[in-house]
């Protein structure tokens, strides 16, 4: 007999006769909590296997239609809604490591979002290591991304690039107005930072923007540039002025 078959003629057992009914390490009660490989059932549904699923060629577990769904629903008034635990161990004191996908509520103290949770608790209450948010935001070591993408810690990238609307080469073109040396001392000596560069509370406060402080950074170098040539240019007219003085003087 198989083990679909099993399950039918126990259940229709059960049915008509209201009282429980007990195939090897099967039980099916006529009331009451139902165990596949158990005749010990400590919930609705308790399956005791080494290995539980579906068996087909592709798999052990396999869902297979047009439109392959899992629902997962919750009561919307608690804190977590749905989740789904990947453990190594097999009870909560001999348990290495548990990955969770979890989705809070939206009703409840969460905000909707979907988190990935890292800890040994046999529970998806554990750190979350990733967040996404239901507004599209992306979380990485910090429940409040306040961007598309927030990281809290070191990213590590080959290249990382930055679109802008504006390049700082207008610092080259002559109606562009550099600031005097003389200026720039002033301005310093005034407000402890150059021109145009935020200060250090404001740094600490508000932190940075690539794309922009880039931008910034270039053109202050681009000034300097200017300066090198321009103060290049005087030292050049300086040495051909002492080389004009030489000749008259060894001329007398």
């Amino acid at each position: 007999m198989s083990f679909f078959k099993s399950i039918f003629i126990g259940c229709f057992i059960a049915f008509f006769c209201g009282s429980s009914t007990v195939f090897s390490q099967n039980t099916f009660p006529s009331s009451g909590d139902v165990g596949i490989g158990t005749n010990s059932p400590s919930t609705k549904l308790h399956v005791v296997k080494l290995d539980t699923g579906i068996k087909t060629q592709y798999g052990t577990l396999l869902i297979e239609d047009q439109d392959a769904l899992i629902d997962l629903v919750s009561n919307s008034s608690d804190r977590w809604g749905s989740a789904i635990n990947f453990i190594e161990g097999g009870s909560s004191s001999s348990n290495t490591d548990v990955w969770s996908i979890a989705r809070q509520t939206t009703n409840g103290t969460g905000d909707s979002s979907l988190r990935f949770n890292f800890g040994s608790n046999n529970s998806h209450i554990n750190n979350s290591k990733i967040v996404f948010t239901s507004t599209g935001r992306v979380g990485i070591g910090t429940l409040l991304p306040d961007s598309k993408l927030a990281v809290n810690g070191t990213i590590h990238s080959k290249e990382v690039k930055v679109d802008l609307n504006s390049w700082p080469d207008y610092v080259f073109k002559s109606d562009y107005n550099l600031p005097s040396l003389q200026d720039v001392k002033q301005f310093i000596l005034n407000n402890g930072h150059l021109k145009d560069i935020p200060n250090e509370l404001e740094v600490e406060k508000e932190g940075v923007l690539l794309g922009k402080m880039n931008a910034k950074l270039l053109q202050k170098i681009e000034e300097l540039t200017l300066y090198l040539i321009a103060q290049n240019e005087e030292l050049i007219s300086l040495k051909k002025e002492v080389v004009e003085l030489k000749m008259i003087v060894e001329n007398k």
